[in-house]
Formats: structure tokens, C-alpha cells, sequence
């Protein structure tokens, strides 16, 4: 007690389909955006800082493995890539992207100001930027992001073609 060696950060949403395949009523594009990064991008950061000073204490090589995806690669305008791969860039200035982008597509001008046309590779461009600050600002712990890659599970209605079990072996 007192100390975690390891944080993995695999928690996520993504409406692959509008009704998540039958599972919750019809969610607009214009609502799935506040969902999708509360819940991937704000989740990995809460989990991740309330974990912060007990990682800190760990005398076993401590390390943070945020699960990303190939949806998290760099898209959108050369404005808005530019924006999430700064020298510069800490939590408190990538956190307000993230917000912009809610903004955006709840104001319906999202595609006119930039961004893809993902929430949940949006959510997961900002949580592999978050990576590479977080990396940056805690030198002394090992943080990584890893795409498992296309694993069958209940968001993508088992449609992947790797099996969950052989996926979660990537971020290991």
C-alpha cells in the first residue's frame, strides 16, 4: 500500500454507431463529442493525476500505459495538428483544445474550424498528446501510450479481428 507501479489507462467510448448498436437511444454527433472526451480524454487525465503521487513512490520502475488507437493519429487542419504536437504544449492548453472541439461541434462549426470529423479520434489525438506532456513532465516514471489494434469487443459489436485477450498482451 502507498505506492501503484503501473497505471493502465484503457477505458473509453466511441460511438462507432449512434445508438452504440442498440444499447442507448439515438446520440447525435452534436452530443457524442462532450460524451466521448469527458469520459476518454478528461477520464485518462483524472484517473491519471489522482494516481500521480502514489506511481511517484514506487521503487519498481514505474510506469503509465494510456491505450490508444490509430484514430488518435494526427488529423484535422495543419492548424489544429500543429496545436496538439507543441514543444510547448502542457495539460492546461491542451485541455482547452479539447474543449474547443466540444465547442465546435455543439455549435455545429467544427469541420469549418479545422477538426476531423471523430469525436473518439479526437478524444484519443488529445489523450496521446496528454502522453507525451505528461511524459515531459514527470521524467522519473515511464509513460507510454500503445494501440492494441483492431480488437473484437462490445464497441465495435465483435467486429475487430483480433481477440480482446490477444490486444490487452500490446499494452503489457
Amino acid at each position: 500500500h502507498g505506492r501503484l507501479d503501473v497505471l493502465v489507462n484503457n477505458a473509453a467510448i466511441c460511438f462507432n454507431d449512434p445508438t452504440l448498436y442498440g444499447k442507448v437511444p439515438y446520440t447525435p454527433f452534436q452530443q457524442q463529442a462532450e460524451i466521448t472526451i469527458r469520459t476518454n480524454y478528461y477520464g485518462t487525465l483524472a484517473v491519471t493525476q489522482a494516481m500521480l503521487p502514489l506511481l511517484r513512490e514506487s521503487d519498481a520502475s514505474p510506469r503509465v500505459v494510456n491505450v490508444a488507437s490509430a484514430a488518435g493519429r494526427l488529423r484535422g487542419s495543419r492548424e489544429i495538428q500543429d496545436a496538439f504536437v507543441r514543444d510547448d504544449l502542457d495539460v492546461a492548453s491542451l485541455t482547452s483544445l479539447m474543449d474547443q472541439f466540444v465547442r465546435d461541434v455543439e455549435g455545429g462549426v467544427h469541420a469549418d474550424n479545422g477538426w476531423p470529423n471523430s469525436c473518439y479520434g479526437v478524444s484519443k489525438m488529445g489523450m496521446i498528446a496528454l502522453t507525451r506532456v505528461l511524459a515531459k513532465e514527470e521524467p522519473k516514471l515511464m509513460i507510454n501510450s500503445a494501440d492494441p489494434g483492431f480488437c473484437a469487443t462490445d464497441q465495435n459489436q465483435n467486429q475487430g479481428y483480433i481477440s480482446a485477450a490477444e490486444g490487452a498482451v500490446t499494452p503489457a
